[in-house]
C-alpha cells in the first residue's frame, strides 16, 4: 500500500480516503496583543486589523476570505506566506494576526497568545 498524509482535500477517484484527524483553525498573536485579552477571536475581530494569511489558493485562506467576505471584514493590510510556520514567527515579532493550524501554533506557544 502507498500511504498519503495531507493537509488539504484530494480528489478521491482512484484512492480509498480515511480522514484521521480534523482540527479547527487558530488565531496567533503576541501575548501583549489587545485581541490576546479575549478568550477567543471571532471573525468580526479581524475588521481593521493586520492579518498574516497564507497563500491566497491555500484551504484555510480560502475558507478565512470567505468568512470575511460573508461578514464584511476588511483587514488594514494582509501579509502572505506560504508557511504557517512563517506566520507563526511574524505574529510573535508583532507584524499582525495570523489564522494557522493548531499544531504549528504549539510549537511556537512560549512566543505567542494562541486564540480559538
Amino acid at each position: 500500500y502507498d500511504v498519503v498524509v495531507t493537509t488539504v482535500p484530494l480528489d478521491g477517484a482512484h484512492l480509498a480516503l480515511q480522514s484521521l484527524h480534523e482540527s479547527a483553525a487558530v488565531c496567533v498573536m503576541r501575548p501583549d496583543h489587545p485581541l490576546a485579552a479575549l478568550p477567543a477571536i471571532g471573525i468580526a475581530d479581524l475588521n481593521e486589523r493586520r492579518l498574516l494569511v497564507l497563500n491566497a489558493d491555500d484551504d484555510v485562506y480560502l475558507q478565512l476570505r470567505g468568512a470575511m467576505l460573508a461578514h464584511q471584514v476588511q483587514p488594514v493590510s494582509e501579509i502572505e506566506t506560504t508557511y504557517s510556520s512563517t506566520i507563526c514567527a511574524l505574529a510573535a515579532a508583532g507584524t499582525g494576526l495570523g489564522i494557522v493550524n493548531p499544531y504549528i501554533a504549539d510549537v511556537f506557544a512560549q512566543q505567542l497568545a494562541i486564540r480559538p
